[in-house]
């Protein structure tokens, strides 16, 4: 079985090891003292959930934030702080946190949270991965693909028990085929 890796950022050793500590089976923790720290080690390696600190020296969480999506991460971020305003709240928001968790919580809400982000996660990928495809299949064949089209596609494939990657590619086997 393969582990989720998760990035711990935060500014506070023993805020840190107790997350790691915390993280559901299934789960590998990598540490981050600050945001520069975490952007470094996202160099080496791609988590699957980023857990972040609000409040940190050199590079606090919401500078953090900015610089992943300016670098379009799709890495889904759960903005930890200690004190919770709504104008923090908010403010990640607006920066595309995914959740927003108040320090100290309680290890099944980080275990809920992280499973929401990683079918969030998936759910983006399929979805993008859908588009680039359907688009794909609409330029081979000299035609655009709107929703509704695109949502028969997906109909179609299901009910043949196809991916919508194998069923666009056997279609256009079969019309390259026939001519």
């Amino acid at each position: 079985m393969s582990e989720y890796r998760v990035l711990v950022v935060d500014d506070e050793p023993l805020v840190r090891e107790s997350i790691l500590d915390s993280l559901p089976l299934g789960y590998s923790g990598i540490e981050a003292v600050d945001g520069l720290d975490a952007l470094e080690k996202m160099q080496l390696l791609r988590p699957d959930v980023i857990l972040t600190d609000y409040n940190m020296p050199r590079m606090d969480g919401s500078e953090f934030i900015r610089c992943l999506y300016e670098n379009h991460v799709d890495i889904p971020v759960v903005m930890l702080t200690g004190r919770g305003t709504r104008s923090l709240h908010v403010d990640t928001w607006v920066r595309g946190v995914f959740e927003y968790l108040e320090k100290p919580f309680e290890p099944e809400a980080l275990s809920r949270i992280l499973n929401s982000a990683l079918r969030s996660k998936v759910s983006l990928q399929a979805e993008s991965e859908f588009r680039n495809l359907t688009a794909a299949a609409g330029a081979h064949l000299n035609i655009t693909l709107d929703k509704k089209l695109c949502e028969k596609i997906k109909l179609l494939a299901t009910s043949e028990g196809l991916s919508v990657s194998s069923y666009i590619e056997r279609t256009l086997r079969e019309k390259l085929e026939k001519g």
